[in-house]
């Protein structure tokens, strides 16, 4: 009987510690205003954190996030400079709702890429966002074509575009855009360093002109870079607002703490505040709960190698220009937890690393990031290969080594260790040299042999007698 009850008192004392560590778990997720968000960790693109984040909600003035992006491809390709000037059309001004925030631009005025870039970002201003979109892709329906076949690119599928700068359309259907997929796009344009520039001022002066004729300056919409607000917060290094009545409030954050970077997306959000308090509350949950490892190639390669012959591929690695891969994993998870395929892309030479995870860290990783669907992809990384002389040596030394290997049983059907396959292919290239040098000696000998019998042939032999018989001749 005693031992019953100790029993069931055990049961009962162990039940109650379950639920206090769970309820205990439960307090480590954030709560959200917010109906929807997204984080993604700026070092590697890797989905930290998901809460309705595939939901396709009206993005506000973060649709400027993506003219952004179309605009510094342009700049970082050399198609155009920040200090070209694009003139100010009257079809860029009638398409922005007067009463919404504008710069008060005038039809015929040009204006540098960099001055409308600060009043985009910085101010957030409908009209300068219209003018580039024009000056970039000739006219807005152009414009508004690049931005969803970008979005496409980039993997959003939850996004529809229906201008540059965010103001709901008469059709509530048509603009529309996820915390997923606007992080995704977020994280692209943390690529460029001069979106940190514009996005991360704090005010900025506007070239003066004919029409402003005096230095006008212009503060940016984000509280939280200002130190004088109460939503002041120094590990926000650049943002992007937005808010229409039917929107409500959306945010995109670059966040740094310590050696941590992150994007957080925030959207539909009905507090103007809530949206700032909400992102830090994310900054707070994806540091605490996530540590950041680096694998170096000499941490994978063997994963690395094991994955290529697994995918049946050929594949001419430059070693030595193998990349560290940092990656974020839950704090309860490993190096041991990541799993590695390797394919090729769509153009068949194109050699891409997978990161994944295993089939029983799923759980635990989906219950950090509340990620839905299949197993998370941490990260997608090109693969270095050699090409030239060498790669072509080692592709038919790999070729001969697997055709050797099959006919030769299952003993010998292994591939050979990297460090001896290099020593046979120079071993190959230098006989190779060696045979070339002999054959051109010879050539030269043989060349030298025939110059000389054509000189002896064409010599005239001239015999001179002694003076006795000549005198005797002459008798």
């Amino acid at each position: 009987m005693k031992k019953k009850l100790l029993c069931t008192l055990c049961l009962l004392i162990g039940c109650i510690v379950g639920l206090g560590a769970h309820s205990q778990a439960l307090a480590e997720t954030p709560k959200l205003v917010s109906e929807s968000a997204c984080v993604i960790d700026a070092s590697n693109g890797e989905i930290l954190y998901q809460k309705h984040a595939n939901r396709a909600l009206r993005p506000a003035s973060i649709t400027k996030q993506m003219t952004a992006l179309l605009v510094l491809e342009k700049v970082d390709a050399g198609e155009i400079s920040l200090d070209d000037k694009a003139e100010v059309t009257y079809d860029a001004l009638i398409a922005v709702d007067p009463t919404s925030t504008l710069i008060g631009f005038e039809e015929g005025q040009k204006r540098t890429i960099r001055d409308l870039m600060y009043c985009m970002l910085v101010d957030s201003a409908n009209d300068a966002a219209n003018i580039l979109a024009e000056y970039v892709g000739g006219d807005l329906d152009t414009f508004v074509d690049m931005m969803n076949a970008r979005a496409d690119e980039l993997g959003c599928t939850h996004t529809h575009f229906a201008n540059p700068n965010g103001l709901d359309p008469d059709d509530e259907q048509i603009h529309r855009c996820s915390a997923r997929d606007m992080a995704l796009i977020s994280y692209e344009l943390s690529k460029h360093s001069d979106y940190y520039t514009f996005a991360g001022a704090k005010q900025y002066a506007l070239e003066v002109d004919d029409v402003v004729t005096e230095p006008w300056e212009i503060w940016t919409k984000v509280d939280m870079l200002l130190p004088a607000s109460e939503y002041y917060n120094k590990e926000l290094i650049a943002g992007k607002t937005g808010w229409t009545h039917l929107a409500h409030h959306t945010f995109v954050a670059y966040m740094e703490r310590g050696d941590r970077s992150l994007i957080v997306v925030v959207m539909n959000s009905m507090d103007p505040g809530a949206k700032y308090s909400d992102t830090e509350k994310l900054v707070d949950y994806c540091c605490d709960n996530y540590t950041p490892l680096t694998l170096t190639p000499a941490d994978y390669s063997d994963s690395l190698t094991a994955a290529i012959e697994s995918a049946g591929l050929e594949i001419n690695l430059d070693t030595g220009e193998l990349p560290d891969l940092p990656i974020v994993l839950p704090s309860d998870l490993s190096a041991d937890d990541i799993t590695y395929s390797v394919a090729m892309e769509e153009d068949g030479e194109t050699p891409v690393l997978t990161l994944g995870l295993k089939e029983e860290a799923w759980d635990t990783y989906k219950a950090a990031t509340h990620m839905q669907g299949e197993a998370a992809v941490l990260s997608r990384t090109v693969l270095p290969v050699k090409t030239g002389l060498f790669a072509a040596a080692q592709s038919s030394a790999r070729s001969l080594q697997k055709t050797v290997s099959a006919g030769s049983g299952s003993a010998v059907a292994t591939v050979l260790p990297m460090d001896t396959l290099r020593l046979l292919i120079i071993t190959v290239l230098a006989a190779v040299l060696v045979l070339f040098s002999v054959l051109f000696l010879i050539l030269r000998a043989v060349r030298r042999k025939r110059k000389k019998a054509q000189d002896r042939s064409g010599l005239t032999v001239v015999i001179k007698t002694p003076e006795k018989y000549q005198n005797d001749e002459k008798k």
